[in-house]
């Protein structure tokens, strides 16, 4: 009776973890991060959205696999994966955009931030002829 009841305990936590550990990688806000990416541009952070669970926006699904990777693994949990968001934001002209971002972890700390469409393409003709000058 009481293996059976250990057993029981191991097998909730083989399923509880994964779910916790997916649920607050998917729910993070990355609200500082973004701020400080679109500032470098000059635009304003509105808000940022959580795709649907297997929604990579414009990203492919399924990437190639690089010959250098890490595949660090601590107590069973992952050390790289990428996670996608759907962001908002006003450009120099104060004209609302959106963007998505996927941003990746290698060895548990954030290793790059991609743009699709990349954000100098929200930038003003107006920006452009100041930055020339």
């Amino acid at each position: 009776m009481l293996a059976w009841f250990h057993a029981y305990w191991w097998l909730v936590a083989l399923i509880f973890m994964p779910i916790t550990i997916w649920l607050y990688r998917h729910e993070r806000s990355y609200r500082t991060l973004l701020m400080a990416e679109l500032e470098k541009f000059g635009f304003t952070y509105i808000s940022e959205e959580s795709p649907g669970a297997f929604d990579t926006g414009p990203f492919p699904k399924f990437e190639k696999p690089k010959l250098i990777r890490s595949r660090v693994r601590l107590l069973g949990i992952r050390g790289d994966w990428a996670t996608y968001r759907l962001v908002h934001f006003l450009n120099d002209a104060h004209e609302e955009q959106t963007a998505w971002v996927k941003i990746r972890y290698e060895m548990f700390h954030i290793s790059s931030i991609e743009w699709n469409p990349i954000l100098y393409s929200f930038v003003t003709n107006k920006q452009k002829k100041r930055d020339a000058a």
